[in-house]
């Protein structure tokens, strides 16, 4: 009798876990039809010639603060819920667990992240990522992104929405943390790791939210009971620092995109003489195979200014 009231409650966990990780998935699951990524005029070239992106591991963001504001959070909701009476030891356990989890992440996790934003004609992002009276827009088909053959295998690979709305980031910790407080979800339901190791990079000051980001994040290892997977780990210099990167091939998917990156649209940034980038982007396209109605071609409507 007590073994099926012990396989009846796992299954009611796993169930629950189950539940929520559907939930948090359900947040991501509408992505826009086209998703740009602004880049300069070396980045076009490389991503267009190659048919690779570089997704840039967490710790090394524009912002330095991207990893340490989801981890924060996370731990803040924990102190808030423990604050409150009674308390309940899973709830200790679960807040000292999560925390060697984000000190073993600071120093080792491989989390990398190339980042999209909604709009394709932002400028704040020119003003970012223009190169100064330049600048492109690439338009992905989301549903691209994710790669094929060895990439649907371990390590993982995900396209997340950014949450910034501090009320939603703390609705769902709450969410996982009581339910694994209370013994709803088990301390080792591995939903719960894969939703804190999302949620780390997918949560964002909302100081942001003009941006309307979505990230494919790439991670870097994963374990099972028998082994650890590893994605490779690139290299390159930026500004006199040594940056990690993922290298990810996005030129393996079948159909009109086979064997190219899969953009439906590129945007050319704010420049004096947009009749002459335009010319340029039409030469690049054809020369790299792209069907001429095969990505559409615009300028930006943002007004130059030197």
């Amino acid at each position: 009798m007590a073994d099926k009231r012990r396989a009846k409650r796992a299954s009611n966990q796993r169930s629950e876990g189950a539940r929520l990780f559907r939930e948090w998935e359900g947040l991501h699951a509408d992505s826009p039809p086209v998703l740009y990524h602004y880049t300069s005029a070396q980045g076009l070239l490389a991503m267009v010639k190659s048919g690779h992106v570089w997704a840039t591991e967490s710790r090394y963001l524009n912002d330095p603060r991207e990893f340490l504001h989801g981890a924060e959070l996370i731990l803040r909701v924990m102190d808030q819920l423990g604050g409150r009476k009674p308390t309940s030891p899973g709830l200790d356990w679960l807040r000292s667990t999560v925390t060697r989890h984000i000190e073993e992440k600071a120093q080792n996790a491989r989390i990398f992240c190339a980042s999209f934003c909604q709009d394709g004609d932002l400028l704040s992002q020119w003003r970012g990522y223009g190169d100064t009276g330049g600048g492109y827009a690439l338009g992905f088909c989301p549903e691209l992104l994710l790669g094929q053959g060895k990439m649907e295998r371990p390590p993982v690979r995900v396209l997340r929405r950014v949450i910034y709305d501090p009320a939603e980031q703390t609705r769902l910790v709450e969410s996982w943390t009581q339910a694994m407080a209370g013994g709803a979800v088990s301390p080792q339901e591995p939903l719960f790791w894969r939703f804190f190791s999302e949620a780390v990079i997918s949560f964002k000051d909302p100081a942001y939210d003009e941006e309307g980001e979505w990230r494919l994040i790439q991670f870097g290892r994963v374990f099972s009971s028998t082994r650890q997977w590893m994605h490779p780990v690139e290299f390159r210099e930026r500004r006199g620092r040594i940056v990690p990167y993922a290298d990810l091939d996005l030129s393996r998917s079948t159909g009109p995109y086979a064997g190219k990156l899969p953009v439906r649209e590129i945007v050319h940034g704010p420049t004096q003489d947009p009749e002459r980038s335009g010319k340029a982007l039409r030469l690049l396209v054809e020369a790299r195979g792209y069907a001429e109605d095969q990505i559409r071609l615009r300028r930006s409507a943002v007004p130059f200014t030197a």
